[in-house]
Parts: C-alpha cells; sequence; structure tokens
C-alpha cells in the first residue's frame, strides 16, 4: 500500500509539474467504500484516502469532488485538468485517458430475482431482457 501511494505521489507530482493548474481536481462518483460524501458532505473512503496521503507526500494542493457517474464522465472528458479516482477501464477508454496506477479490480454481474422461473447462462441469453446499469458508467455488448 505505502509503495502504491509513493508511485501515485510520483506520478501526481508529474502532472502537476506539468499543468499550469494550481489545484488538482479529483472526482468520483459516490462508491462506497472507495469513494462517497461523508456526514459533513466532503469526499470521503478508502481511495479518496491514498489520493489524500500521497498528494500531501508531494505537496501538492487539491479538491475533491464527489457526483454522479455521467457528470464526472463529462467532466472528465471536458476539463483537462480534472483527474478521475476511479474508472472502469475498457478498451473503448483505454486509447481516450490516460492511466496513471490500478487501483482496485472489480468484476461485474448480472442479477436476478431468484423467484424468476427462467435461467441465464450467457450474456447473449441476457440480451433478450432489460439489464439496467449506472448511466454513464460503461457499456461492455451491444
Amino acid at each position: 500500500m505505502l509503495f502504491r501511494s509513493l508511485l501515485i505521489a510520483t506520478m501526481l507530482c508529474f502532472i502537476s509539474c506539468a499543468t499550469a493548474a494550481k489545484t488538482l481536481t479529483f472526482i468520483a462518483e459516490d462508491l462506497p467504500p472507495y469513494h462517497f460524501k461523508n456526514q459533513q458532505g466532503e469526499a470521503d473512503g478508502a481511495l479518496v484516502e491514498v489520493v489524500k496521503a500521497a498528494l500531501t507526500h508531494a505537496n501538492i494542493p487539491s479538491e475533491f469532488a464527489i457526483m454522479p457517474m455521467a457528470r464526472a464522465f463529462h467532466e472528465l472528458e471536458n476539463n483537462p485538468n480534472m483527474l478521475m479516482i476511479s474508472l472502469l477501464k475498457n478498451p473503448a477508454r483505454e486509447s481516450r485517458f490516460q492511466w496513471l496506477a490500478q487501483t482496485y479490480f472489480s468484476d461485474a454481474y448480472l442479477v436476478d430475482l431468484a423467484s424468476k422461473s427462467h435461467k441465464i447462462f450467457s450474456l447473449k441469453q441476457a440480451q433478450q431482457y432489460r439489464v439496467a446499469t449506472i448511466r454513464g458508467y460503461s457499456r461492455l455488448f451491444k
């Protein structure tokens, strides 16, 4: 964990030196326990704490904002001084952004009510049903 913090601090230092921004702005979706708004309305969570520790170590001023995923993704795409704390990396996004480090690994699953009589064993079978996800999160198949 210390090595990851130092690696992130080093990369953030390079970013800070390479940009004219005096303060780095970090954005994230509400995704406990990684990042969320605490009772005081401030950004908090495991990854927020790692990034804050790295920034403190590198003496880089910063601000944090937690917002809906679609808005965070829009901000990331349209503001070169924004950094997203975590974003699902997929083939469509890989070349569009600069990736600093992997902070965690996550799998996606389809879930259904146990009381339903149908069984789904593949993505192809799931395509006949309506599948919901977080707006702006990711699109893995058509």
